[in-house]
């Protein structure tokens, strides 16, 4: 599997990690993790290279032509910047396969959701990292009452994510 990411969820990540409540980057770096060129643009554009470096990351090019051709059949796509279409784009070109989009990004997400593209957020990916043992429940728990706190994400999505976690084994 590869998980393609934005700069957004970076951005989150690295909001994790700078309010001491948990550093996630190794954990999403043990993982194949790729990014376009304007991910990359927008990763340096951020400083976010300074949390993750690009080295770190598997830069997957893009057939152009194609590219063109595919957002031009979807016009809500259009609608999102430049590095969240190539993501969509990868991820709507190779549904089949193994790849799974992060993001954060509220209308990418939408859009992913929309067209059955794999898609996580990041309290997504958390509550994954937990179900394969590689944080305890404490920890996630922890981000979950970060983030309650930060109001990074609806009530009504929190709520959903503390009972899954509650209920987890």
């Amino acid at each position: 599997m590869i998980f393609l990411t934005d700069a957004c969820f970076i951005s989150h990540l690295q909001e994790l990690s700078n309010s001491d409540t948990i550093d996630l980057r190794d954990l999403l770096l043990d993982c194949l993790v790729g990014i376009t060129e304007p991910v990359k643009e927008e990763i340096l554009h951020f400083h976010l290279d300074k949390y993750t470096p690009i080295s770190k990351f598997l830069i997957i090019p893009i057939d152009q032509e194609d590219f063109r051709k595919v957002i031009s059949k979807y016009p809500d796509i259009k609608e999102l910047d430049l590095a969240d279409q190539t993501l969509w784009y990868l991820g709507y070109r190779q549904i089949s396969s193994k790849y799974v989009i992060l993001t954060d990004d509220g209308e990418l997400f939408s859009e992913c959701y929309i067209t059955k593209i794999p898609v996580m957020r990041l309290p997504d990916f958390v509550l994954s990292l937990v179900f394969q043992s590689k944080i305890t429940k404490n920890q996630a728990s922890k981000c979950l009452k970060f983030w309650k706190k930060a109001k990074r994400y609806s009530k009504k999505d929190l709520k959903y994510w503390i009972d899954f976690l509650t209920e987890m084994k």
